[in-house]
């Protein structure tokens, strides 16, 4: 590579806490009332997307429609109750973080989630200082799989594209971050497999984060950086 990584970018949901089961959990609690379930196709095909988009191609595709700021509210009451036992501090999270530090590199946040969602739920792991900015579906016009959230976290870090690497969990993730000419992480989990993250052109795939300074070292010539500890 000509341009050396220095920094490293995150989806939150999915990413950096298990959260997609309950968020489509909460989800389908208030889709019952219209008699509207998403099953495990269309979550597939709509996780990694902002609420707003989700609940529009809702309204677009079933006639169903919602109102964003109540939804959004209903849901992350709901998403709290079930995600009591996940949220806490998460002192393996840190430690990798420290070590992505160490290793000279920026971190952020790149989440389709709101802010107000975002902070609490970073804050309740204890990694919210931890980030050098964390942007929001709020700071974006166009949300994943458009680029524009990639291009502005790598903007306010006053980097190029091609100097940061994304980590994603999400179909709709993994094309933002490649559309945004960077280079994409794809993290296994119980919704987008290994064939999912490769078909999406993710450039490496990986079972847990805490493969991921191994990887830099080896795949992206992070050896000269400072050693890990």
């Amino acid at each position: 590579m000509t341009d050396k990584i220095k920094a490293i970018i995150f989806d939150m949901e999915g990413v950096l806490i298990d959260s997609s089961k309950h968020i489509w959990n909460s989800f389908n609690l208030i889709f019952k009332e219209s008699g509207f379930q998403a099953d495990n196709n269309f979550i597939k095909k709509h996780t990694g997307m902002s609420l707003r988009d989700q609940l529009e191609r809702i309204s677009t595709e079933f006639g169903i429609t919602y109102d964003l700021g109540d939804f959004q509210k209903r849901a992350l009451q709901t998403q709290l109750k079930l995600m009591k036992k996940d949220l806490k501090e998460n002192n393996v999270l840190k430690k990798i973080l420290d070590t992505l530090k160490k290793m000279n590199l920026k971190i952020a946040v790149a989440t389709s989630s709101t802010r107000i969602r975002a902070e609490k739920m970073l804050e309740m792991l204890g990694i919210k200082s931890k980030f050098e900015i964390i942007i929001t579906a709020e700071e974006v016009r166009k949300h994943k799989p458009h680029p524009e959230i990639y291009l502005e976290t790598a903007k306010r870090l006053k980097l190029k594209p091609k100097e940061c690497i994304v980590i994603e969990d999400a179909i709709n993730g993994v094309v933002s971050g490649k559309k945004a000419k960077m280079k994409v992480i794809g993290l296994i989990t119980r919704f987008h497999g290994k064939a999912d993250l490769k078909e999406a052109k993710a450039d490496f795939i990986i079972n847990s984060l805490g493969e991921i300074p191994k990887l830099l070292k080896k795949e992206l010539n992070l050896s000269k950086n400072k050693k890990l500890k």
